[in-house]
């Protein structure tokens, strides 16, 4: 599932694993134009994400476009929505993580950066409950109450997005800013820090 923005125009698609089908879903209304990350729930069926093109909010709706709801308002510019096992929703905004019920409720502020700068969009490990984000040059896990701070890898930029792969024992990011452009990945121990994909600056 890919979140498309554009002014006053944006639309959620869909494409197949290997590249294939690519499809629109759904155009969004008009003032949800910036979609910031995006999860799907194969337990209820539904899409999250973040939009900051105004107020920012957690919005949810079907695969189909139904049923477009506003699940939290909140301060702040907001990035990305990632789920646990409980179907609680994470997402920075500004310098902070935050964590939110799937019905609205229980709004928490589980970390808050020393620095100003803003943070990437976290992942979820629900399978050992961790939480992963870009953080101020480097990329942080938290257990999903906010405790157990650990700094997974260090020498980025600004780690916008993140990609675990769990089994395998890996964390890939999308590092980008007016200096670097990159896609890289590490062990969750921090070690084999390689860049895959270079298109910098």
């Amino acid at each position: 599932y890919v979140a498309e923005y554009q002014f006053n125009a944006a639309q959620i698609s869909a494409v197949g694993a290997d590249g294939t089908n690519a499809r629109t879903l759904f155009a969004l209304p008009a003032a949800q134009w910036l979609p910031i990350g995006l999860t799907f729930n194969p337990g209820n069926g539904r899409l999250y994400w973040t939009d900051s093109a105004g107020a920012s909010e957690i919005v949810s709706a079907l695969t189909s476009g139904a049923g477009n709801t506003v699940v939290a308002s909140f301060t702040g510019f907001g990035r990305g929505a990632s789920l646990d096992a409980q179907g609680r929703i994470y997402f920075s905004s500004n310098n902070t993580l935050r964590r939110v019920n799937a019905d609205g409720t229980g709004l928490t502020t589980l970390y808050t950066d020393a620095s100003t700068n803003p943070l990437g969009q976290p992942k979820v490990d629900a399978t050992n409950g961790r939480v992963y984000v870009g953080a101020n040059g480097r990329i942080i896990s938290l257990d999903l109450d906010g405790g157990t701070l650990r700094t997974v890898v260090e020498g980025v930029s600004q780690p916008r997005a993140i990609g675990l792969d769990v089994g395998a024992g890996f964390i890939y990011w999308a590092d980008g800013d007016t200096i670097t452009d990159f896609v890289g990945r590490a062990r969750l121990d921090g070690t084999e820090f390689t860049v895959l994909i270079d298109i910098t600056p």
